[in-house]
């Protein structure tokens, strides 16, 4: 609609202080606003109509929205998540913009449900251009009907048609030429230890309890592989062929050179021998409920094993629960010295104390192998050498460092506390203020702050936690008490002497906490 705009008067409202970039900011918009305010609106001359409707005029955008897929031809951000929201499209705006473009990428995010990514099933190879090699992707130009593409690359005019990428994000079967070798039926082989430990303790029975529940839930029926060995200072293999009414065991008493007899016996259909199968695990903890002998020859065992399970891979579960003392991988008794924890000999005990499982780790992993230990010790056996998984696949042999800690607190983030009093909120020294909202921004003290939700995730994330923290915990005093941190000895009081792992003065560590608490139980118990 045709008008014009008149300057009307500036408004009299003084601006608020300033305080960082925040106030600044503040000034700049806040200004922005009272001069729009202040604009009126006239007919042009020479024009007939003298009324201008301001409802349609458009509204300035205060804050930018997530980006959000179009349809199902891009990909959802969870995947594919860009930096900005919005790109410049002229090249003198890119230019004034320095803000370089990025991309965060996550293939593999777990999505919910009903929203599950479409499987792509191609017998072959995924479809490449002739020409470059290059894969077919939501770029290329689709001609003739859809029977032709033509690639992004080269320009090549390529016959092939693929329907399937009328969607943003998908998900393709990798064909056997991506395989290492052939597929192979899932293997679980089960080691365990039938130590006087491991019997007394009860871990036998609860093992053989807990794999025979557990035999229904092993995916890969009806081609699931399993095995068994038991070790104390001998091996004891045990053919499960599904002729056979109750399995048959073998004993094998030369650790120097291990081995396993009848290795395709050991190795049997579950769903073929499932009855022989149930039978041993019956009887294991009767086997062995009499035994004295204290040795164990884990080492010859995975030896032993790796033999077995290298022809077709799989999954090895260890119950250990004795100290190694025999054979390959014996290891010495270092942590039973009390002295040691809480000095600076303490982290040695953490090292591995025998090379010989570092290499069975690399072993095992070159031959796609995976190994699950379950530990069981009353006394101390070396689980820092026993860590057979985490150097080659990923895992973990011990707990992470406890995340909230004096040491591992980041200076620029911001933490709720739950103390069972009162709710306390800790601000690291870099943390924007200007996030918690203006009255924020501006506040002379910390403690007094009054946090608004803000038109952003942090802000929204926080008023969310604390929410949730109320609501789950009314009993507790409601008001939030802030603490920046360096403020002493408020934030000490309020926040480090609350966190397990504090290294001020006067108070224990993570693993001193662990085990004080271990024997308060043991003594307990």
């Amino acid at each position: 609609m045709p008008g014009q705009y008149s300057d009307g008067q500036a408004g009299a409202n003084s601006h608020p202080p300033s305080a960082g970039s925040y106030g600044k900011n503040y000034r700049q918009v806040q200004g922005l606003v009272e001069d729009f305010q202040s604009l009126a609106l006239v007919p042009v001359l020479g024009s007939s109509d003298s009324t201008v409707d301001s409802v349609t005029l458009p509204r300035p955008l205060y804050f930018a929205e997530e980006g959000k897929p179009s349809g199902n031809l891009n990909c959802h951000p969870r995947y594919l998540r860009h930096t900005t929201n919005a790109m410049p499209n002229a090249q003198y705006l890119a230019s004034q913009w320095h803000l370089p473009p990025g991309v965060v990428t996550h293939p593999l995010a777990e999505a919910p449900p009903g929203e599950e990514v479409t499987v792509l099933n191609f017998e072959g190879s995924i479809v490449r251009c002739q020409r470059c090699r290059t894969y077919i992707n939501a770029y290329v130009m689709f001609t003739d009907g859809g029977r032709r593409w033509r690639c992004n690359v080269c320009a090549m005019l390529n016959e092939d048609q693929r329907p399937e990428l009328s969607r943003g994000s998908v998900e393709f079967v990798a064909p056997t030429v991506y395989m290492v070798r052939p597929p192979m039926p899932p293997l679980y082989f089960f080691l365990i230890d039938v130590s006087l430990s491991a019997v007394k303790s009860g871990m036998v029975k609860v093992a053989a309890e807990t794999i025979k529940a557990s035999l229904d839930k092993l995916p890969g029926f009806p081609r699931t592989q399993i095995g068994f060995v038991t070790f104390v200072s001998t091996l004891h293999s045990y053919n499960l062929k599904s002729s056979l009414t109750q399995p048959q065991m073998l004993v094998i008493a030369d650790l120097d050179d291990p081995f396993l007899p009848l290795p395709d016996d050991m190795l049997v259909n579950l769903s073929e021998s499932r009855t022989v199968v149930n039978v041993l695990l019956d009887s294991l903890p009767l086997m062995f409920e009499n035994n004295i002998n204290v040795e164990s020859a884990l080492g010859p065992a995975l030896k032993a094993t790796f033999m077995v399970m290298s022809q077709l891979g799989g999954k090895l579960l260890l119950f250990q629960s004795t100290l190694p003392s025999l054979g390959l991988g014996r290891l010495k008794l270092r942590g039973d010295d009390p002295r040691i924890y809480g000095t600076e000999k303490e982290h040695f005990l953490r090292n591995t104390g025998e090379q010989f499982y570092k290499q069975m780790s690399a072993d095992f992993s070159k031959f796609q192998i995976s190994v699950n230990v379950y530990a069981f010790g009353e006394r101390y056996i070396d689980i820092a050498s026993l860590d057979l998984g985490p150097k080659a696949d990923g895992l973990a042999g011990f707990p992470d460092p406890l995340a909230l800690s004096s040491e591992n607190l980041d200076p620029r983030g911001a933490f709720l506390l739950n103390d069972g009093l009162r709710f306390v909120l800790w601000l690291g020294k870099e943390f924007v203020k200007d996030l918690l909202g203006p009255e924020a921004a501006f506040a002379a003290d910390s403690s007094k702050i009054i946090v608004v939700e803000q038109n952003f995730v942090i802000s929204k994330r926080l008023v969310s936690a604390l929410q949730s923290l109320r609501q789950s915990c009314p009993a507790v005093y409601q008001l939030c008490t802030a603490v920046k941190q360096g403020v002493q000895p408020r934030e000490g009081t309020s926040v480090l002497s609350n966190l397990v792992e504090d290294r001020t003065a006067g108070t224990s560590g993570y693993a001193d906490f662990v085990v004080q608490i271990y024997r308060q139980v043991s003594q307990k118990s």
